[in-house]
């Protein structure tokens, strides 16, 4: 045939005919069990090779790329189910001794930290949209900058801003202006950011404008946390050090937390394009070898019966959807990974199984190992940095786009329009589905739904969730 039979869409010539019926006992159009199923080995082989893998090689291509360049310049989350405590001692911004102490939240699958997850690429809402409850906690962070004064010690040889009680006994505190303030500028009003003038009277009054200082704001944590740290305090709490800024009112944590890229708009999240880029970030090796082994036996099969051009829509449109409905339900977990796009090919399996019942040797058999897969993924789902919501909504989202890319046989007029006005349907749903999860995410709506979280996430041992970070907001 110079053409895929189902992709019929005049009619049939007697040979066509004859050739289409040889197929007709086949299982599926593209699953490579489907060979046990039909009598005509040699013309199943032939559908199967029809076209190469290029999207799925290259989706693993990028994710084991992006997996080693990780692993190779950062640290290593530790290996375990629950966050811990790890302390830390070295000197404070005063030259003395002092011990902090930061939470350190495991990985199981052996990958890096949340926080690296997020920089990379990974979803989380409070990124890609402005979201009420962080907006609440940032400006309740920067409102601990009023009150601060400028501490110099050293006869004014070095600085760092703090409270007037945390300046006592050790150096010389200068209530009228923080370290390098509006005090410093040639113009005050235009602080921060203001020009400093090349020379400065002297006096005791302006050593805040000329000393060195020894500690600056660290962005730490998930939803802008900000504190005056030295730069070794704060990369051992895994934060970003700003040394251009002397308090925390200066610097957009949510910004540095986010990384990525910069937001259009200061102080505005807008990194919509996260649903494009979270499936390509593996949350760890473990992980990425189970991702390797589902591509293996889902994805493979289903591009090289239908292309990588239907494949790379059904993929993706999986993936955004899925991820999307997830963001929705549980807006402050971190989510990577392509398991929503998997689980999306899993669904254009169910479509094909029924649309093929009557030419499948018994259909009921295959049914019931897809629902075992498909319950086998939802236990994973119950694992940190692995969403359920993302899978049930890749599922839905995969079921129905599959009805518009799938290739499909029709041998008659009426199956031709039949099965033209059920894509025409699934186009419709799609658009109408992608219309409103769009924007709900977008416009800040989510479902206010404390036990989203235990469908997502189950304990199976003491602290594994990490549900009192979602409780700070």
């Amino acid at each position: 045939l110079r053409r895929p039979p189902w992709l019929l869409t005049t009619s049939p010539s007697h040979h066509e005919m004859e050739a289409n019926n040889n197929l007709r006992r086949r299982k599926s159009t593209f699953t490579r069990r489907a060979i046990f199923y039909n009598n005509n080995l040699e013309a199943q082989i032939r559908i199967l090779s029809r076209f190469r893998p290029y999207f799925t090689n290259y989706i693993l291509f990028v994710q084991t790329l992006v997996l080693v360049i990780s692993l190779a310049t950062h640290s290593y989350a530790p290996i375990d189910h629950k966050p811990g405590l790890e302390s830390h001692t070295s000197p404070g911004p005063d030259g003395s001794q002092q011990t902090i102490v930061r939470n350190t939240s495991g990985n199981i699958f052996v990958g890096v930290t949340q926080t690296l997850l997020i920089r990379l690429g990974a979803l989380y809402a409070p990124c890609m949209r402005r979201d009420e409850r962080v907006e609440a906690f940032v400006e309740a962070q920067q409102q601990l900058s009023e009150g601060l004064g400028c501490c110099t010690q050293s006869a004014g040889q070095y600085c760092y801003v703090s409270t007037e009680d945390d300046c006592s006994g050790l150096g010389q505190f200068h209530n009228n202006s923080v370290c390098y303030g509006p005090k410093c500028c040639v113009e005050p009003e235009t602080w921060p950011g203001c020009v400093f003038p090349n020379e400065l009277p002297p006096g005791e009054d302006f050593d805040i404008c000329r000393c060195e200082m020894t500690a600056r704001p660290c962005c730490t944590g998930l939803y802008g946390e900000c504190s005056i740290q030295t730069e070794e305090q704060c990369s051992f709490l895994d934060g970003v050090f700003h040394d251009n800024a002397s308090t925390c009112a200066e610097v957009d944590c949510l910004q540095s937390i986010c990384g990525f890229s910069s937001f259009t708009n200061p102080g505005i999240p807008d990194q919509w394009y996260r649903v494009l880029f979270g499936p390509m970030v593996p949350v760890g090796v473990l992980y990425h070898l189970l991702l390797l082994l589902a591509h293996s036996v889902i994805a493979y099969p289903i591009e090289q019966a239908i292309g990588w051009r239907r494949f790379s829509i059904l993929y993706m449109s999986s993936a955004i959807g899925g991820y999307c409905i997830s963001t929705i339900f549980t807006p402050y977990e971190v989510k990577a990974g392509s398991s929503p796009a998997l689980y999306g090919c899993l669904g254009a399996m169910f479509v094909e199984l029924f649309l093929s019942w009557k030419n499948i040797r018994r259909p009921t058999t295959q049914l019931i190992k897809l629902i075992l897969g498909a319950g086998f993924a939802l236990m994973i789902g119950t694992l940190k940095y692995v969403d359920n919501f993302a899978h049930v909504g890749g599922f839905v989202f995969g079921l129905v786009t599959a009805l518009v890319v799938l290739p499909w046989q029709a041998l008659g007029a009426w199956n031709k329009a039949k099965r033209r006005l059920i894509g025409l349907g699934a186009i419709g749903a799609l658009v109408l589905m992608y219309i409103t999860a769009v924007t709900m995410l977008f416009t800040g709506q989510q479902a206010d739904c404390p036990l989203c979280y235990d469908f997502n996430c189950i304990e199976y041992a003491p602290g594994m969730c990490d549900k009192d970070e979602a409780a700070l907001l």
